[in-house]
């Protein structure tokens, strides 16, 4: 039987600035946060992370001796969804309804809030977390509110996003501008086909909605660089009417038209920063992105990053990574 202690305030800050790479957190309430994080009463905590960020996903693989967690709390845990793999190791995880689960190696799970279960790691453990803002599943169709925590299993795409994002998470990897902003949107692109793929609660009128806006916007990803791509012919290939798929975007940031301009302009971006394209006019970029002409892209581009493309194409190699998405 393991005796278990809350670990000490310097434990805990170092624990949190492994993964979170810098923290500003006064001790009262780190001691606070301490008490849900315990350690074998006869041995030292050892933890180790490494974290590579993606714009606003996170890619973590943690290290770490035997551990336990009580509804842990985090600072991103009401606002991420973290999709964790064992690595090495065995994980027990008690939610606090339903069963108890022994996560092995190649065992994987989503929480969206840490605080509906307890783990608990009686050896060494190496586990990997996909964390991605809810609010981006959100808007691809994804809706997490209901999931707290669940076992990840059955799902054809989970194994190759487990080994694209571990190979992007390598820190041999030397990416590029333009490279982190494709393998950012792979790695959502990939974890709301699998949410989507192995989706079985039943669904509420905003659920249904929101799985439409997502056939909608994988739908806009796939083919935006046509020119004859709007509103109603992404509601003809989703054998929908028009006003049905307008009112699945009502309660989002942006409409059909916007989401397509938004996509054609992420691609504008891209080939405005990758040297195949260096020698392309504005005229050339906006046609091959699916523009009918330089000024819409002009327009579409200062809506989306707040500056001309040409701007853009100056300044981008200066920066570390591409403006936001907006």
């Amino acid at each position: 039987m393991v005796a278990w202690e809350p670990l000490a305030v310097a434990t805990m800050r170092h624990v949190l600035a492994q993964i979170y790479g810098s923290i500003d957190v006064p001790d009262t309430a780190l001691a606070h946060i301490a008490q849900r994080f315990l350690a074998p009463a006869d041995s030292e905590l050892r933890f180790t992370a490494e974290r590579r960020l993606l714009g606003e996903t996170a890619l973590i693989t943690m290290t770490h001796s035997a551990l336990r967690a009580v509804g842990p709390e985090a600072p991103d845990s009401r606002e991420s969804v973290h999709i964790a793999f064992v690595l090495r190791g065995t994980v027990t995880v008690t939610p606090t309804s339903g069963d108890v689960v022994v996560l092995g190696r190649g065992g994987s799970c989503v929480v969206s809030d840490w605080s509906a279960v307890d783990l608990e790691c009686t050896d060494s453990v190496r586990g990997f977390h996909i964390v991605l803002k809810s609010s981006r599943l959100a808007d691809r169709g994804v809706h997490v509110r209901a999931l707290r925590f669940a076992v990840d299993s059955g799902r054809s795409l989970r194994a190759p996003l487990r080994g694209f994002a571990l190979s992007v998470a390598d820190a041999s990897w030397n990416a590029s501008a333009v490279g982190e902003l494709v393998a950012e949107r792979t790695i959502e692109d990939l974890v709301v086909g699998m949410f989507l793929e192995g989706d079985g609660r039943s669904m509420d009128g905003e659920d249904l909605r929101a799985g439409l806006r997502g056939r909608a916007l994988v739908e806009i990803a796939a083919s935006h660089r046509d020119p004859r791509l709007n509103p109603a012919a992404v509601a003809a290939r989703l054998s929908v009417s028009l006003r049905h798929l307008q009112r699945a975007f009502e309660h989002a940031d942006e409409s059909v038209a916007h989401a397509i301009a938004s996509r054609r302009a992420e691609s504008a971006a891209l080939m405005l920063v990758s040297p195949m394209a260096s020698g392309h006019t504005m005229q050339q970029i906006a046609h091959d992105c699916g523009f009918s002409s330089a000024f819409e892209l002009r327009a579409a581009f200062r809506e989306h990053y707040a500056m001309l493309p040409s701007e853009y194409r100056n300044d981008a190699r200066t920066l570390s990574l591409p403006p936001g998405r907006g």
